[in-house]
């Protein structure tokens, strides 16, 4: 049996710090991508990966992510700040990001069938081409989660 010792990177869509690609219920707000206004949201990949072939291939994401409260600013405590809570504010744990491909056999040029939407973080993907979309959602109105890093690695085993 073998054992893949390492992997090379053949192409990477990398989304920040423009993120192009289509946007509901998000918006970049200082080189981020955040919900606007909603709690929950959706930005699709500017374009498909075209691999040119059909072949099985490693899919890495990488997503940077922090949750904030919107409404626990310096400016508005009125406390003294000896009471104040934490600096940065609470913990936020109830806003998350979803990272989805969907993959094809068919050239994506023309009229490709595509799978469902199959969320991931890693995973090994047998197609020609991928198209990515990442999910926002809030457990609270007045939280949000920006990204900062948003892209997909695309490798084969060396």
């Amino acid at each position: 049996e073998g054992m893949v010792s390492g992997f090379t990177t053949v192409t990477t869509s990398t989304q920040h710090t423009a993120f192009t690609g289509s946007k509901t219920n998000v918006a970049v707000v200082s080189s981020a991508l955040e919900l606007s206004g909603a709690q929950t949201g959706s930005y699709a990949f500017s374009a498909a990966v075209d691999l040119t072939t059909v072949a099985t291939r490693r899919f890495e994401a990488d997503i940077a992510a922090t949750s904030f409260s919107t409404t626990d600013l310096i400016d508005s405590r009125t406390d003294l700040i000896d009471d104040w809570g934490p600096m940065d504010g609470g913990v936020i744990n109830d806003c998350d990001v979803t990272l989805y491909a969907a993959i094809t056999d068919d050239d994506p040029a023309g009229s490709p069938t595509w799978s469902a939407w199959m969320p991931f973080f890693v995973a090994d993907f047998t197609s020609r081409a991928a198209k990515f979309k990442l999910d926002f959602v809030s457990g609270d109105a007045t939280h949000n989660i920006s990204v900062s890093t948003l892209a997909v690695d695309i490798k084969v085993p060396t």
